[in-house]
């Protein structure tokens, strides 16, 4: 995907980078507009496909850094901006990217946003890198985080699955990891027909503010996170099933049963029962 229009020099979207040019300037407009961007500001644009959004952005922002691995298109990005003296460009796959040393660099101190057009096949790995989920599952929630919003354009499904609820079909281990980590707000669809060529699914912007502060309390963050992944790896298997699947012992959990009912489904529990249930786990473990 990209969020610009690929009018320019003859470019065509590209198959294999999951390209599809975003035509529709009140769309570019709403989503340059949407986190709020100021002169203070520094942001991180992720696929800048031909620049039109990276044009809006550039009116709000102190100071743009984008990133952009299709060669073509960085061919094409250099002249249109060579002017501006507040916008960098970056060659390479953003999951190359070392982020933390980027944001150290180019903005150590006041705001740094992110906006990305995500290509569908790779959502999940670019979102976990602009959350950092590496420190987020092993150390808790940064004093700072990378980014202080990340604005994102993903496949309408993996939208709906942020900042879905316990007990719907959409909450997931996304769900958990993004709503543990940042308050997720959805900021508008986008339908098929602003893309050219046209996909075959919709889209929708979402905007990640990540949280300075933890909304639960974790007593084990390793322990967590693998029993958040063997639950929704296997959905609508019953707890005691999901948390054998975790490697949790057996004699474990006939004394977690004292404590609660292990035929529910975990699928079910929101951020604080997935953390009271740890808690339970740790107290019949020790």
């Amino acid at each position: 995907m990209s969020m610009s229009s690929g009018r320019y020099a003859g470019i065509r979207p590209k198959k294999r980078f999951g390209q599809n040019f975003l035509h529709d300037r009140n769309m570019v407009t709403a989503i340059a507009n949407s986190p709020g961007i100021t002169k203070d500001d520094w942001v991180l644009e992720i696929g800048p496909g031909t620049g039109d959004l990276t044009v809006e952005l550039l009116e709000h922002a102190g100071r743009l850094t984008a990133i952009e691995l299709d060669r073509d298109l960085v061919e094409l990005l250099k002249p249109r901006f060579i002017a501006y003296n507040n916008f960098e460009l970056i060659s390479d796959d953003v999951l190359n990217v070392n982020l933390g040393e980027l944001v150290a660099e180019r903005q150590p101190e006041g705001r740094r946003l992110a906006v990305a057009n995500i290509p569908y096949y790779i959502t999940t790995p670019i979102v976990m890198a602009l959350l950092d989920e590496r420190t987020i599952k092993q150390e808790g929630l940064p004093a700072k985080p990378l980014f202080d919003s990340i604005t994102v354009m993903v496949q309408k499904e993996v939208a709906d699955r942020m900042p879905a609820v316990p007990g719907t079909k959409d909450w997931g281990s996304l769900s958990v990891i993004c709503q543990y980590a940042a308050h997720v707000r959805k900021v508008l669809d986008v339908p098929r027909g602003c893309f050219k060529p046209r996909p075959t699914v919709d889209s929708a912007v979402v905007e990640l503010c990540p949280r300075l502060e933890e909304p639960i309390a974790i007593a084990d963050r390793p322990l967590f996170w693998r029993i958040v992944h063997s639950i929704f790896t296997s959905r609508r298997k019953q707890l005691r099933n999901s948390l054998l699947q975790a490697g949790i012992p057996a004699e474990t959990l006939d004394r977690l049963a004292t404590r609660r009912d292990l035929t529910a489904r975990g699928e079910t529990f929101g951020l604080e029962e997935l953390a009271r249930l740890v808690d339970d786990l740790v107290a019949v473990a020790g």
